[in-house]
């Protein structure tokens, strides 16, 4: 159970961080997909406004989208060590090149939350050169940029974020709709495209995110690391820019809940979207619950595929072997 019961969905990032303040003095929090008005950019200037991290690595493709979040989290504090590191999370050598500029920076000994919170939503298909599948053929961009380009990241950073005792958090941000497609082994790119759907891609992708937490709450300790994942909520970013409404349309709201333990899907503003992850991210009661999913900054039931022990270790497995590690 979460300490604070009486958070819900409408409760701000700013009350979440002020709650455990003492969880962030003195921390150094890694954050992908960081753009300004981006629900990362609102988790890191919740946690500049409302508590004394130590140091905020802000990981994103454009730092002139970036520079704008450093300036004001300088403009709030300026005692925080605030770092811009590019990434293209679908980009092997670029996930590599960005954890060597971590690993080279002398001030950054560590990293104790590690918030994996880029995405790419409902986009058209699109391969992804640098990683195949089983079968040789290159991996859908979704699958690749939200599961497998944080996958990677996770591994390379691990050894910086587990130490023993550490109480270290790595928080992966889903989504409910999960809740459409499990991960399909045997065909991760709907045929090489032919049978693609955006959203059921989407869905596998925000599945593994769930599974790939589970997996590595089965091996490490939740004293060293507790491994956590969320559906933050509807908000309106550029996560929604192949859509025409940041919302769903109504065809798969009304089959989203449909689903057993379907998440309610009122939008939320950028404040109330990023409270689940500092949840996640700092309530120390969730050490006892590493693996599980939360929504509304509750615990919450992820699909039953999405928890899946077998499916998680299958897909520990394919991942690995994805991405060469």
């Amino acid at each position: 159970m979460a300490t604070h019961i009486n958070f819900d969905k409408n409760t701000t990032g700013d009350e979440v961080v002020q709650a455990f303040a003492s969880q962030v003095k003195g921390r150094t929090f890694a954050i992908t997909g960081t753009s300004a008005g981006s629900l990362g950019a609102e988790t890191a200037l919740s946690l500049a406004r409302n508590a004394q991290p130590a140091q905020i690595i802000l990981l994103s493709p454009h730092e002139t989208r970036v520079r704008p979040v450093i300036s004001e989290i300088q403009t709030i504090n300026s005692s925080i060590k605030t770092w811009f590191v590019p990434i293209d999370l679908g980009n092997s050598a670029s996930i590599h090149a960005a954890v060597d500029q971590i690993f080279s920076n002398p001030e950054i000994k560590r990293i104790d939350v590690l918030i994996n919170n880029a995405g790419i939503m409902a986009c058209p298909y699109t391969p992804v050169s640098d990683w195949k599948d089983p079968k040789g053929a290159p991996v859908e961009l979704q699958f690749g940029a939200n599961h497998l380009g944080h996958f990677l990241l996770t591994m390379l950073l691990i050894d910086q974020i587990r130490r023993p005792g550490s109480a270290a958090r790595v928080v992966n941000v889903s989504a409910a709709s999960h809740r459409f497609s499990e991960v399909h082994f045997d065909d991760l790119n709907f045929s090489d495209g032919a049978t693609y759907h955006p959203w059921k891609a989407y869905a596998q992708s925000k599945t593994a995110m769930i599974l790939s937490m589970r997996s590595l709450a089965s091996k490490i300790p939740s004293a060293d690391v507790t491994f956590l994942s969320l559906h933050p909520g509807i908000i309106a970013t550029s996560l929604a820019r192949h859509m025409d409404s940041p919302r769903p349309d109504p065809a798969v709201i009304e089959a989203h809940l449909k689903f057993p333990n379907a998440e309610h899907l009122e939008p939320k503003t950028l404040q109330q979207g990023c409270a689940t992850t500092m949840v996640a991210a700092l309530d120390p009661a969730l050490q006892a619950y590493s693996g599980s999913y939360l929504n509304d900054c509750q615990l919450y039931p992820a699909a039953d595929f999405a928890v899946d022990e077998t499916a998680a270790e299958r897909l520990w497995s394919l991942s690995k072997g994805i991405v060469g590690i």
